[in-house]
């Protein structure tokens, strides 16, 4: 822990440059850190979002193939029963 000369010295040191150097080398090295670190969470919530959208584009063509085979197979079964009932007609009329 500092003691209240080793927090004060920075702040009345005036003669030391190499004092001064090695403060301003850790702040941007903290600064730097902070921004990759900040930068890689950004990339990663991209990254998790373009994943989750890929997933909604697969799920909504899955949507669309699948109405779209009900709907031919809907389609085919009504042309099926049209014909069924014409031919009972036409049994039942003769």
């Amino acid at each position: 822990m500092a003691t209240l000369n080793e927090s004060n010295l920075c702040s009345i040191c005036s003669g030391s440059a190499e004092h001064k150097q090695q403060l301003s080398m850790k702040f941007d090295n903290d600064i730097v850190s902070s921004h990759n670190e900040l930068l890689d969470q950004i990339q990663k919530l991209d990254k998790s979002n373009s994943l989750s959208l890929d997933l909604f584009d697969q799920i909504e063509q899955w949507k669309i193939t699948t109405i779209k085979k009900v709907e031919k197979a809907a389609e085919r079964v009504h042309d099926e029963l049209i014909k069924l009932i014409d031919k009972q007609r036409t049994t039942i009329t003769k």
